[in-house]
């Protein structure tokens, strides 16, 4: 099984190359990492930001790399001994022009060859259901009245045009637009059609997948060079987009319908991703499609070029464990296999999956939990109600947001889930007492929104052990919420659960029906939790995070220790994030609002302090309302908190990215603005109230400043311990481009900002020179400027070094909790990891903000900690070597922080 060791996350684009990643290698060689962890390279759209909308998954995106490209600079990675994991996005695939696959489809409906790849409504695209091409910014009517959609040619073939993006017309319309012309038409185009096809035959699938695109070809090349072709095609064209209802004809015996994008809010037929219908997804669960699909994967992988992989969305498939299953088998068994998962608190990864983890969203959420302090943390949430006048419970606000996601967003999937189960014929709806069709639409619908997960991973029916926990415990949340739908929910429990001995045929039919509601209930848990109740409830944004839950109030560091102790024992190899192209915040803007936590009743005094002075500089709106609103206010200052940039000082720079950030997080809300219903005056008036609030001839920002920098300070210290425990903890750690250094960035685009490697490399090496030199006075002159991110920096290096000097150490080792003793112990974790002899022990301070001016002023020094000191166990190592500082310790089953820390702020060590 290959080992990462550690991975370097880069977002590739057009303006960041694999030349451009060849021109970082020497830096990644000498920062540590162990491999590159790469997003999709896949040809996507033109311009695509991510790689996320693939539009042929097997050949390189052009705007990245050439196939030769990438395996020369992989294999001078490979020199380096750094690896190559790749994202991989066997969901879904772009709803684009470009997407040939799915343009071939949209011309020749379900005789394509490529149809079956595409999850579809049954019959779409068929004369009676065609296929919704849902992205006019108007209705059809209007669109064609105001020649936005033209009749166009392109590839050899008549088109309809929506501005730049061209749609193929099917043959049917192609041979009625030339027999309309008669005897003007041209006996080269005459003679193409004449050979294939005699008068009045329609063509077969054959026909259309094999001599169809012959002729195209030749009419292709025949148009480019052959002046009479050319005209009278440009005098077919003028002549119909002259008459509008010359177009409008057209448009209806396509397969395919352009309609408003707003249409699939009402109906759908085909499967998306959560609610983008730019994203089109896949049958991956047939086996044609993935062979199709893994083709370049497969190669890559047999090649030994791509050494992991990274499953993005592995909640969309119909199938998971058998996707995963077959990938496996696909890859073989030393290929590191990690899938994009969202676990909520008290979730496990199905342990039959033959991967080795997720993506480390739940070590994110163990984290950020540790640095909250819990015992203040109910502080927060009265404070929140006190202010805002918000009652309403975290659950409920869920449930009311999953509802009007699903009521309003994604009525047409619901509708679709609906149809599909009574297809199945699970209820005689005629028989005498059985509930309607409408009320087991709703009963669907409440299970959707009780569902606690993301989804459910059942392998065989009827439901068995903690899967029949997890379903029973919906059920009784949807009654104990709707109680007038109690008997269609005992129904649909009753089906679903199989309460009654049922034969194999039933179960069979029962998968479906399961399967394909599954595929819905993690896109109504995204676009309902993460990105609208995230954005909504305010209380402690920190907790606002992708893989954590908004009313989280933090663990105990025995907690976390049990949790690491089990991560250990059962995904040793799954990885360990803090920041990712996804998080809403970057991973020091959570280190430091946690800080919040921390100095909860001085928080809630510059809360009262802040909103009394910036009160006149609200601004009352037509709705007689004035805004920004308590909770958008509490929100700002929680951001302008994580966010401020250390010399104190907002430039024009810092207050653009606040505004972009602002407007995304008010439409995310769905509140007053959306992204279907923005509102430029209410966006630019909160915009204009942080530009007022933080114009220095205002008092805000002297007010302001004092308690930023003494959070930005202990931010620091929690970020350290951050980025150490990803480290050492079980798991792999990874570090997002760029983050080596102080990362203040919000969600993207802010987070996909350009990186300066050149300046890492240079103050790396700078770093290095002076470590060996004399490292006490290096880590006492970065104590001594912290702010310029250097301490980090250096950190990093040395962690990622201390893993590839001994994977195994890290990949097999035990997790030993340490007990830590004296005054202080509750600002202090201990763990050690151990592997046949090998051992590290890791010290970090937790919760410094609740400490005293004293305390936290000599925070390191002996006085400060006193008696506090770590018991080790009877079998470890009596002399140790601080990874930072190149002190030796030596040890009598027990050492005294005030040693340990009496230089640095974070302790490492191994067995010297």
């Amino acid at each position: 099984m290959y080992n990462p060791i550690s991975t370097y996350r880069i977002q590739f684009h057009k303006s960041f190359t694999m030349k451009d990643l060849e021109k970082q290698i020497k830096y990644l060689s000498l920062l540590g990492a162990g491999t590159i962890y790469a997003s999709p390279v896949f040809k996507a759209t033109p311009g695509s930001e991510h790689g996320y909308d693939v539009i042929n998954p097997v050949r390189f995106n052009p705007e990245i790399t050439s196939k030769k490209d990438f395996i020369r600079i992989a294999e001078l990675l490979k020199k380096e001994n750094i690896g190559w994991l790749q994202d991989i996005v066997p969901n879904h695939m772009a709803f684009h022009p470009g997407n040939l696959w799915l343009m071939d489809v949209l011309e020749k409906g379900t005789l394509s060859d490529f149809h079956k790849i595409f999850d579809l409504q049954p019959g779409v695209p068929g004369p009676d259901d065609r296929l919704m091409v849902p992205f006019l910014g108007s209705d059809l009517e209007s669109a064609i009245k105001n020649h936005e959609i033209t009749l166009g040619w392109g590839k050899g073939n008549f088109t309809l045009n929506y501005f730049d993006n061209a749609y193929p017309v099917n043959f049917k319309t192609f041979h009625h637009i030339i027999k309309e012309q008669k005897d003007s038409v041209p006996e080269l185009i005459t003679g193409q059609l004449k050979k294939y096809i005699s008068e009045g035959i329609m063509p077969d699938k054959v026909f259309l997948n094999t001599h169809w695109e012959e002729i195209k070809k030749a009419l292709h090349d025949l148009y480019k060079n052959n002046k009479s072709i050319a005209r009278f095609i440009d005098r077919t064209l003028k002549k119909y987009n002259s008459e509008e209802k010359l177009v409008h004809h057209i448009h209806n015996i396509q397969y395919y319908e352009l309609c408003h994008w707003q249409e699939t809010e009402k109906r759908i037929n085909f499967r998306r991703f959560f609610t983008v219908n730019g994203l089109i997804c896949l049958r991956i669960e047939d086996t044609d499609v993935f062979d199709t699909f893994h083709r370049l994967i497969y190669e890559m992988t047999e090649k030994g070029y791509f050494r992991g992989l990274r499953i993005d969305h592995i909640d969309g498939l119909k199938n998971p464990n058998g996707y995963l299953e077959r990938l496996r088998s696909l890859t073989g068994d030393n290929t590191y296999i990690v899938a994009e998962k969202i676990l909520e608190s008290d979730e496990d990864l199905p342990d039959f999956w033959p991967i080795q983890g997720n993506t480390g969203y739940d070590f994110l959420a163990m984290v950020n939990n540790l640095l909250t302090s819990v015992e203040d943390y109910q502080k927060l949430r009265n404070l929140y109600r006190e202010v805002t006048n918000i009652s309403s419970a975290p659950s409920q606000l869920i449930y009311e947001n999953k509802k009007m996601i699903l009521t309003t967003r994604m009525y047409g999937e619901w509708d679709n889930i609906s149809k599909y189960f009574n297809e199945l014929e699970f209820i005689n709806y005629n028989k005498k007492g059985a509930p309607g069709k409408e009320e087991i639409k709703e009963a669907i619908g409440e299970f959707m929104l009780a569902c606690p997960v993301y989804r459910l991973y059942p392998r065989n029916f009827p439901i068995q052990k903690s899967n029949r926990k997890i379903v029973e415990q919906i059920f009784e949340t949807a009654e104990k919420r709707n109680p007038a739908l109690k008997p269609a929910l005992g129904k649909l429990k009753e089906i679903i659960l199989c309460e009654d001995k049922k034969g194999e045929a039933y179960y069979h039919k029962l998968a479906l029906f399961f399967a394909r509601l599954m595929q819905f209930t993690g896109p109504l848990m995204a676009k309902g939790v993460e990105d609208t109740s995230m954005y909504q409830y305010n209380a402690f944004i920190a907790h606002n995070e992708v893989g954590d839950a908004i009313n989280a109030r933090g663990i105990t560091t025995d907690q976390f220790h049990k949790q690491m102790t089990r991560r250990s024992k059962k995904w040793p190899l799954t990885m360990n994030n803090s920041s990712t192209h996804d998080t809403k915040r970057g991973e020091d803007v959570r280190a430091r609002l946690n800080v919040i936590s921390e100095l909860a009743s001085e928080w809630e005094e510059k809360v009262h302090e802040w909103m009394q002075m910036n009160q006149k500089k609200k601004i009352r709106l037509d709705s007689g309302l004035l805004e920004p609103s308590l909770s958008v206010e509490y929100f700002i200052y929680q951001t302008l908190l994580g966010t401020f940039p250390f010399d104190g000082k907002a430039d024009e720079k810092y207050l653009q990215r606040i505004d972009e950030y602002l407007v995304k997080a008010l439409r995310e809300a769905k509140r007053k603005v959306s992204w279907r219903d923005p509102d430029e005056t209410y966006e630019n008036t909160v915009c204009d109230f942080v530009h007022n609030i933080l114009d220095p001839k205002h008092g805000f920002l002297k007010a302001f400043l004092p308690f930023q920098q003494k959070v930005a300070w202990r931010g620091i210290i929690n970020s350290l311990t951050q980025l150490t425990l990803k480290c050492t903890c079980p798991g792999v750690p990874d570090i997002y481009q760029g983050t080596e250094l102080w990362d203040l960035t919000l969600v993207d685009p802010d987070n996909r900002q350009p990186v300066d490697y050149e300046m890492r490399y240079k103050t790396l090496q700078s770093l290095i020179k002076k470590q060996k030199a004399n490292p006490i006075a290096l880590i006492n002159e970065l104590k001594e400027h912290p702010f310029d991110g250097r301490i980090k920096l250096l950190l990093t290096y040395l962690l990622l070094k201390e893993r590839k000097s001994n994977p195994e150490l890290f990949s097999k080792g035990k997790y030993l909790p340490l007990q830590v003793n004296g005054h202080l112990k509750n600002h202090i974790m201990a763990f050690a990891r151990e592997n046949q002899g090998d051992w590290v022990l890791v010290i970090v301070p937790l919760i410094t903000g609740n400490l005293s001016e004293k305390e936290a002023g000599d925070y390191f020094s002996e006085i400060t900690w006193k008696d506090t000191h770590i018991s080790l166990p009877a079998d470890a190592p009596a002399r140790w070597l601080d990874i930072c500082t190149l002190q030796e310790f030596n040890s009598q089953s027990k050492l005294k922080i005030s040693d340990l820390m009496k230089h640095n702020w974070i302790g490492i060590m191994h067995n010297a």
